[in-house]
């Protein structure tokens, strides 16, 4: 991974941390739900994922981040 400037850096990682709360709080609402449609059902899988990239991606940011 190319070197990243603190700054953008910094950017970059609140931008996910926002993501990562967004979808969570998307998958709560779906969660609350007695049943999902299919659509729902698809969504719900889809914003798993997305999260879950969401929180490799700022593992990746922290982890190069120079100490």
């Amino acid at each position: 991974m190319k070197a990243i400037a603190a700054d953008a850096r910094d950017e970059m990682v609140a931008a996910l941390i926002e993501e990562h709360r967004r979808l969570d709080e998307r998958l709560r609402i779906l969660e609350t739900r007695r049943s999902l449609t299919s659509a729902e059902q698809v969504e719900y899988a889809q914003l798993k994922k997305q999260k879950l990239r969401a929180k490799d991606r700022l593992a990746r940011l922290r982890v190069s981040a120079p100490s």
